[in-house]
């Protein structure tokens, strides 16, 4: 019995990374990089850093969210290029794509049974390069307001 229970909470973790793309491997092999800032944070945390009157629907399904982020711009080109290649067995979709001069800006989802689990921004710029995971069930309105309210907000030159 207390080995089917080990075996049980040895599987949990794998039960967990299977929903969606594994970008567990790669928050670790850069974790421990000087120049590299990893943050994780989980929905609890989320619900902390809300104030009263903000909407909690606006988080209700985001189960968490991973920041990496570099001012090495080889470092960040390595983590974009190990970040396409999760995102590519995952069977995730390119959803907008803008570059410039200063920065080139992906943003791919994932889905299962046309949810979608996982939001995945790409930044690379001269100056500071990364990426930022939102995991949990995102509805695609709601992706939707969040593009119209982040391209209202930016000039266009």
């Amino acid at each position: 019995m207390k080995r089917f229970i080990t075996l049980v909470i040895m599987l949990l973790p794998l039960v967990a990374m299977a929903q969606g793309p594994d970008f567990s491997k790669l928050t670790k092999r850069y974790a421990g990089n000087d120049n590299v800032t990893v943050m994780n944070i989980g929905q609890q945390q989320l619900l902390a850093f809300m104030d009263d009157d903000d909407d909690l629907e606006d988080i209700k399904n985001i189960d968490n969210i991973t920041i990496m982020m570099t001012q090495d711009k080889a470092l960040g080109e390595e983590i974009f290029n190990s970040a396409s290649k999760v995102i590519k067995r995952s069977n995730g979709e390119e959803m907008i794509s803008t570059s410039d001069e200063e920065q080139t800006i992906r943003v791919y989802t994932t889905s299962k049974d046309d949810v979608i689990t996982s939001v995945i921004v790409s930044i690379i710029s001269d100056e500071q390069s990364g990426l930022i995971v939102i995991n949990g069930t995102i509805s695609s309105d709601d992706l939707n307001d969040l593009i119209k309210i982040q391209t209202d907000d930016m000039e266009l030159q």
